[in-house]
């Protein structure tokens, strides 16, 4: 802790607190009034000041106000303390007794957590991770340029693609390539150019084809079109002096549509994991929050002997999420929904490309039925399904930093069933209330103070800001805390200043056997569910802190937005004031909803909650259970809109399928203007993206 070293000059700490009550001495004077050394309410570091004036009087008003005396007063008295508390205490507790019951407060070496390599997509990107230690993001531009300029050249040649089309139906192109007049050459330029769209989209293609039989990919969808498209053209040219170009769609505009949107998609879904990348990367570290992957420590800490191994998600803090790439680039749930249509799609457009050889009795005739049923079948919206979700996702998500990795991240918070945090994030700054301070045989609230303060402000995250307050941030005046240990639901031992201090409940000191007034103290100065914290030092009673515990509004309603969903709460808590009934109580939660940590809990958690150099996880996020939940929250949102968009797709293929037997049974397909086609691929495109826009991402 900052400035412990100057914790053994004692004048300094002295002018330091003789400085305060100084200032504020003549105001406080006339407001003393409360019996038996209790602090009134009000103001908690004024009070604190005005018991310890109030205490002084009855010896010599004038010692307050005259620095060289009570300096002086203070130094012999620490060293009549000092004397007086290293004697032996009147009771010591075995070692068998102390392990059974209490928890020693320390960090343990940090679990190396396992590649989560099942959840990879057959991604080209993928293919190129040959090693986890080279530059990553450096990858990721690269591909992200390389998907752009995929991009712009399928545009431009789905353009010329398109006007070529249209120059069947009448419009001007150069007299060299005209249809009609020089049909060869006309073949021969549309061939070239969707050659280029083609070559630049090859491992596109071959990644769909292999994604049938393999790890499912986004590209399946539109592989089969791509390559019947180019058979299409590679016949129309070599028959071109015997076909009437009216007669025929040159689908290979629409297939580089296609391509087009396949990689928008892809970059879309690489510009996010970049963005990620670059939000995980905080010098001072990050909270990284992931899924216990260990069974038998689930199982304990969930406390089930039930066959289902439930999903525990906790937090520690890292120094790097190491698992982003991969995770963003995890197989989806409408991955293995697209593998199914890529079937269908095959199959539908197989039946198409007979049904279209018996009826032209022409080769050419069956490859355009085929190639014309597999582009309407072949959705523009696949690689947006995947991305769009979860970029409008994490852009909301950002603003409440959070950070959900990837759909990876996304499933494993929608499978969650408990999650792990700390009671600081039920007890914000401000819920927990300091009313008064008592001292017996007339010691001294400061001294009181300062070693409650040094145990707490190092040991006990929720009441560490009620006595960082009282002490106004002045950590240098703090003693050395050293063999801290704490018993759960009773309060911490510590060695202070060559001291034993026990701070917490009555139970603990009559554990140790320090004497204690009857409990009617307590009811005197505890009512309205406030709790009193007992200081003991040299094994004598010191003082009597009162605090409450209140619920807050923001946090009771992420707290059941947890316990709606279904997710149970596992509390790990170094205060011993804390257990389920108050929680129970103050947050109106079901009883059977949250479970607090035992000490062998405790200790389990600490070797995963450790602080570690790298985690794969499944979320970043600020230290708050409202960002936590957000993140929850958000993964739902994104779930559930890719699951309705894909919904929409479905349906939308299916619906393409009927009509591609339809139309080519009549005859209808083989020249379908593609300008309908087009329009009727934009505007699927456009209804089936509407869910995911119209989703809610943030709590």
């Amino acid at each position: 802790f900052e400035g412990t070293d100057e914790i053994e000059a004692p004048r300094e700490d002295t002018r330091t607190l003789q400085a305060a009550f100084e200032d504020t001495q003549k105001e406080i004077l006339t407001a003393v009034r409360e019996p038996d050394n209790m602090a009134p309410a009000g103001s908690i570091i004024d009070n604190i000041y005005a018991a310890v004036l109030r205490n002084r009087q009855d010896t010599s008003e004038r010692e307050f106000s005259d620095e060289t005396a009570y300096i002086r007063e203070l130094d012999e008295s620490r060293k009549r303390e000092r004397t007086v508390r290293t004697s032996p205490e009147r009771k010591e507790i075995s070692e068998s007794e102390r392990l059974a019951s209490t928890m020693e407060i320390s960090t343990l070496d940090p679990n190396e957590e396992g590649e989560y390599g099942e959840y990879l997509t057959n991604s080209e990107f993928i293919d190129r991770l040959d090693s986890e230690n080279y530059d990553i993001m450096e990858e990721l531009v690269d591909f992200k340029r390389t998907l752009t300029f995929r991009m712009i050249v399928s545009l431009v040649c789905a353009g010329l693609l398109t006007y070529m089309n249209l120059a069947v139906g009448g419009a001007a192109v150069p007299e060299a390539i005209a249809p009609f007049t020089k049909p060869f050459l006309f073949y021969l330029t549309g061939t070239v150019v969707y050659a280029v769209a083609f070559c630049v989209f090859f491992p596109t293609i071959l990644s769909g084809f292999r994604s049938i039989i393999e790890v499912p990919a986004q590209d399946g969808l539109i592989s089969l079109a791509g390559i019947l498209c180019f058979l299409q053209l590679l016949i129309m040219t070599a028959s071109a002096s015997k076909i009437r170009p009216e007669d025929y769609t040159i689908f290979a505009a629409f297939a580089c549509f296609l391509f087009a949107f396949n990689a928008l998609g892809k970059s879309v879904a690489t510009g996010t994991i970049i963005k990620n990348m670059t939000l995980t990367d905080v010098p001072d570290g990050i909270n990284a929050g992931f899924i216990i992957d260990d069974e038998e420590a689930v199982k304990t800490l969930a406390r089930t002997l039930d066959e289902k191994v439930p999903r525990i998600l906790t937090t520690r803090k890292t120094a790097s999420i190491t698992n982003v790439a991969k995770a963003g680039f995890s197989l989806h749930e409408s991955d293995f929904t697209a593998r199914k249509l890529s079937i269908v799609n095959y199959l539908i457009s197989a039946v198409c490309m007979v049904l279209g050889f018996i009826g032209t009795k022409s080769l050419l005739g069956g490859i355009t039925a085929g190639a014309g049923a597999a582009c309407v079948m072949a959705p523009l919206s696949h690689t947006l399904i995947n991305s769009i979700p979860s970029a409008l996702m994490q852009k909301n998500l950002e603003k409440q930093g959070v950070l959900v990795n990837g759909w990876q991240g996304i499933e494993q918070l929608s499978r969650t069933t408990h999650v792990n945090f700390n009671a600081r994030h039920l007890f914000p700054d401000g819920t927990v209330i300091l009313h008064g301070i008592k001292t017996f045989e007339k010691e001294r609230i400061d001294l009181a103070i300062i070693y409650a303060a040094s145990v707490l402000i190092e040991k006990c995250d929720v009441l560490k800001p009620v006595f960082m307050n009282v002490i106004d941030g002045r950590t240098d005046i703090l003693y050395p805390v050293e063999s801290c240990e704490y018993f759960e639901n009773q309060g911490y031992v510590a060695w202070v200043e060559n001291a034993r201090v026990i701070l917490g409940n009555r139970a603990l000191m009559e554990k140790y056997d320090v004497s204690m007034p009857g409990e009617s103290i307590e009811t005197r100065f505890v009512s309205r569910g406030r709790k009193p914290i007992y200081l003991a030092v040299g094994g004598k009673l010191f003082g009597m802190f009162v605090v409450s515990y209140s619920a807050d509004e923001s946090v009771k309603s992420s707290l059941h937005h947890l316990l709606d969903k279904g997710v149970s709460i596992i509390l790990s808590t170094s205060d011993f004031n804390i257990d389920s009934a108050m929680v129970e109580t103050l947050y109106d939660v079901p009883k059977d909803g949250i479970s607090v940590v035992n000490r062998k809990e405790a200790a389990l958690l600490s070797e995963f909650t450790s602080y570690t150099d790298h985690t794969d996880a499944c979320m970043a996020h600020l230290d708050s259970l409202h960002s936590l939940v957000a993140g929850f929250y958000g993964a739902e949102s994104a779930m559930s809109a890719e699951k309705a968009c894909s919904l929409i797709e479905v349906v939308a293929v299916i619906a393409a399928a009927v009509l591609s037997l339809v139309f080519t049974y009549s005859s209808t397909l083989l020249n379908l203007p593609i300008l309908s086609i087009l329009l009727v691929g934009i505007a699927l495109a456009g209804v089936t993206m509407v869910a995911a826009f119209l989703k809610r991402y943030t709590v």
